[in-house]
């Protein structure tokens, strides 16, 4: 009788961890699922605020202003890595294999190095950039225009980590305020110095600077504790990040290239259409990079934890989200285009529907980037970007001689697809070769 009392409450017991188990997986789905509807709330909004402003500010700005603009934000791509030193790449990675009561001082010395390492980053780039644009004898004046764009670039490396720092923490609807606040605050500036003043393209720098630079201050204050530098995080974080920090910087040479090269072509008319069209496709990247910051956290810990399945599963929902709207702007981009540009720009069009796909392909870039990372290869990506890099430069030569803007606009695309198949073999070998060795073993 006891016997049969004791196969009765194990099966009870089983049952019951297993509802517990049901139980905490649908908790976790709905947790996630929340979260993922406040981070594309916050991006949805964030870029539902540049569409509705970007008719305005295509019947305030010329083709000339839209060629400015576009020739020195192209430029942040390479000086973001030299003004960050990619310390966030170490912050993220290693958040799951920090013990909580070490976070703190972690943060404290990440944030210490940002400013100082930041503040000599940014007279390095002005002094090299001003000597560059002499050499290069660019068509385009260096103040105030590389002083107005490069500045706001450091102050958003401060206000990357606190949004880092919220999606870790899950603190997504703290995440969501900061993100539509700042939204609003750079819209408002926008209307104040383009559309109301009309100061061209000096008014949209303007209006690019003041946000940054007080979300930058106040995301310090709320991020740093002390000022305080720890030596052994220190040298960790700079053995860490100095590879991915080249490697960023070798993702100019990817998708930023382009606009020095097609600088020389000395159409500013063509040039201020292409860079419309990079403004309108830029809006998809925001849309992926909301869906990859929701899942950001689940990458690292399923890497962590070398749950593979998981990140397989990942890997293709991130994908497919980020796919159907590329996908569905293409079909429509006559009308879409008309609407955003208020008509004014529709020789942007092409230049649009070619930029959208390259979202597609650099979603998977960046996604088998930070695989390759998330797994403590960031010396390997670094020699992936250099390859990569190197073959892209040669391709635009090539594509632009040819084929001018639309040779440029195919090449960004082309460039994140040879990237990708670079890093693929790589992943690819691994898992083969581990898959091997469990065999043997």
């Amino acid at each position: 009788m006891n016997s049969i009392f004791n196969v009765i409450n194990n099966f009870l017991h089983i049952n019951h961890l297993k509802a517990t188990n049901l139980f905490g997986e649908f908790l976790n789905i709905r947790n996630q699922l929340k979260n993922l509807s406040l981070y594309l709330f916050a991006s949805i909004l964030t870029s539902l605020i540049g569409v509705l402003l970007n008719p305005f500010l295509a019947i305030n700005l010329s083709p000339k202003d839209y060629a400015i603009i576009g020739y020195f934000t192209s430029f942040n791509t390479l000086i973001l890595p030299i003004l960050s030193f990619s310390l966030l790449s170490y912050y993220s990675r290693n958040y799951f294999k920090i013990n909580e009561e070490d976070r703190q001082s972690v943060l404290d010395t990440l944030i210490v190095i940002q400013i100082l390492f930041g503040l000599l980053g940014l007279l390095f780039v002005l002094f090299g950039f001003y000597v560059y644009m002499d050499v290069a004898k660019v068509n385009f004046p260096f103040f105030p225009f590389a002083i107005l764009c490069f500045i706001p670039t450091f102050f958003s490396c401060f206000y990357n980590f606190l949004l880092v720092e919220k999606r870790m923490k899950r603190q997504a609807k703290s995440y969501f305020n900061i993100v539509i606040i700042n939204a609003i605050i750079g819209a408002a500036f926008l209307v104040l110095f383009v559309v109301i003043f009309k100061f061209g393209a000096i008014g949209r720098f303007w209006a690019a600077l003041i946000p940054p630079v007080g979300m930058g201050i106040y995301s310090i204050f709320k991020l740093l504790s002390k000022f305080q530098v720890k030596k052994r995080i220190l040298f960790e974080a700079i053995s860490f990040s100095w590879p991915i920090s080249i490697s960023a910087i070798l993702y100019y040479f990817l998708s930023g290239v382009d606009r020095a090269m097609l600088e020389k072509l000395n159409d500013n008319l063509t040039f201020g259409n292409y860079n419309v069209a990079i403004q309108i496709s830029s809006y998809f990247y925001i849309f992926y990079a909301a869906i990859v910051q929701t899942f950001e956290p689940d990458i690292y810990k399923s890497i962590a934890d070398n749950n593979r399945n998981k990140l397989y599963k990942i890997i293709i929902g991130v994908l497919g989200l980020n796919a159907i709207p590329i996908l569905l702007f293409i079909l429509f981009a006559h009308p879409i285009v008309r609407i955003l540009t208020f008509g004014r720009y529709m020789d942007s069009v092409s230049f649009a529907q070619i930029l959208a796909l390259k979202n597609i392909a650099l979603g998977f870039c960046f996604l088998v980037s930070d695989i390759i990372i998330g797994f403590g290869y960031p010396k390997v990506e670094l020699i992936n970007r250099a390859i990569g890099a190197g073959l892209s430069v040669i391709l635009f030569k090539i594509l632009i001689a040819k084929f001018g803007f639309y040779g440029a606009a195919w090449g960004q695309s082309i460039s994140f697809l040879l990237m990708t198949g670079i890093s693929g073999l790589f992943i690819g070998y691994k898992l083969f070769y581990s898959h091997k060795r469990a065999r043997l073993i």
